[in-house]
């Protein structure tokens, strides 16, 4: 908690901070289609480099270099590259309850009058 804090202090200043990345997009942005095609590129090479940290890594400072400066990094495409499944994590290591929402979300049913009383 104690580091929390004293980044977001760091964070108020102006000074760049390495690991730190914030940017003020102006309303009229309008995004470059090279700099877009780059940020494509970042996305499908970290899909590559995700066995080699140090590269991930340089790979997501640069994504969020460009995501602040207002560049759409979508982090759909990003990080779910057809690898990512379900992993069951019980509150208890021995529990086997499930506590998942379920896939699909019922719609509430309709209420008559008479089932209110009104």
């Amino acid at each position: 908690m104690e580091d929390a804090v004293r980044v977001l202090r760091q964070a108020e200043g102006n000074e760049k901070l390495p690991n730190l990345f914030k940017g003020r997009v102006p309303k009229d942005f309008t995004a470059q289609k090279a700099i877009h095609k780059s940020v494509r590129g970042l996305i499908e090479q970290s899909h590559k480099d995700q066995e080699n940290p140090a590269e991930y890594r340089e790979n997501l400072y640069a994504l969020a270099e460009f995501y602040c400066l207002g560049y759409e990094v979508s982090c759909q495409e990003l990080f779910d590259n057809g690898k990512l499944k379900r992993v069951s994590l019980p509150t208890y290591p021995f529990a086997k309850e499930k506590y998942w929402v379920p896939s699909e979300i019922k719609q509430p049913s309709a209420v008559s009058t008479n089932q209110l009383g009104i």
